[in-house]
Formats: structure tokens, sequence, C-alpha cells
């Protein structure tokens, strides 16, 4: 029986989703990105160029945002609207206070927080979604939310539920500019607005 190119990626990728989470390689928890890093961007790219892959072929190309300007606002106001809720609620106040810096916060918005989501989102948007993409055409956006879902175990409940959504959406953004540049932009800003939002 010959085992195929999609059913490997799959199972590469949750054996890395599992090292990421369960046997860190940097202990430190201030440096918590490496870790993400080292499993989720630079073995998969060690894969790639191992496969003789073009890495253009996985996300690394200049995008064209595809959508109307009152879709996108619109998007960008829900989006927020999202975020500022998340904000107010005790369990994620409680969850992302713990891992706010009190001090350095310009640093950890844009390096602790710029690489984390630069390799998740290569990973997830990137080297999962285009590695499945051939076989199964758009269905590849379901198939790598569900994990990417599954990875926000351990965070606010809701936040894990929202993330099967968020991994669609961003899915389907990748998809259409073949990148996952403005994914990582849009998780990024997320993130730095949370950060703000939760610190200030």
């Amino acid at each position: 029986m010959r085992i195929s190119k999609e059913f490997i990626i799959l199972i590469t990728a949750i054996l890395l989703l599992i090292l990421t989470t369960n046997f860190p390689i940097v202990s430190d928890p201030r440096l918590y990105y490496l870790n993400y890093w080292a499993y989720l961007f630079l073995v998969p790219i060690a894969i790639l160029l191992a496969s003789n892959e073009r890495l253009t072929s996985f996300g690394f190309k200049k995008p064209k945002w595809p959508f109307r300007f009152s879709l996108t606002l619109v998007g960008a106001f829900l989006i927020l609207a999202m975020v500022y809720s998340w904000s107010l609620l005790p369990e994620f106040q409680e969850y992302y206070l713990a891992r706010i810096p009190k001090d350095n916060v310009i640093a950890f918005i844009l390096v602790t927080l710029g690489s984390y989501y630069f390799a998740e989102e290569f990973f997830f948007r990137g080297f999962l979604l285009f590695s499945l993409t051939k076989k199964f055409g758009s269905w590849a956006i379901v198939i790598q939310a569900i994990p990417f879902a599954l990875f926000h175990l351990g965070k606010p409940t809701l936040e894990i539920i929202c993330a099967l959504f968020v991994g669609l959406l961003f899915g389907h953004i990748a998809y259409k500019t073949k990148s996952f540049f403005y994914p990582f932009l849009i998780h990024w800003g997320i993130g730095v607005v949370l950060v703000i939002l939760i610190a200030s």
C-alpha cells in the first residue's frame, strides 16, 4: 500500500505540534517563541528544502488583497469588536496578564508576538495548507483549521471555539492570495490589540 504525501504531511504536522507543546527546546518562558520557530518554522522549511520544493509554493510570495474595501471594513470592525469583548472577560485577563511582561511590553509585542505569529501562520497557512491543496483543493482550508483550533487548547474556552472560525477565515485568505502574509499580519494585529487592551 502506497502512503500518500498528504498523509505523511498530516502525521508530521501532528508530531510537530505535540513536540511544540510538550517538549520545548528552550525552557525559559520569556523565550518560548523560539520553540515555535524551531518546530513550526525551521523543521517544516528543512522538510520542504529537502524535498526540493519551491518556497514560493508555500506562501512565500507578495500577495494582493483580494477583497472589496467595504467587506474589509466590516471584517475589521467585527474582529476588533471580538477582541475588545475578549479583553473584558476575566478568563482572558487572568490568562494573558500572567504572560505579558510588566516591563518591555513593546519588545514583547514586536519580537515575541511577531516571531510567534509568523511561525504559527507559516505552519498552518503555509506549510500545512499548501501541502494539502493539490489533493484536497479548498477542503484543505477546513483540514488545517481543525488542528489550528486544537492548538489553542489550554487557552480561554471562547478563544478555542473562535479559533476554528478564525482558522477557516485565515485559511480562506491564504488560499485566495496564495500567501500566509495577510493572515500573519491580521493575527499579529489581533494579538497586539488584545495585549494593549488587557495590559492598559
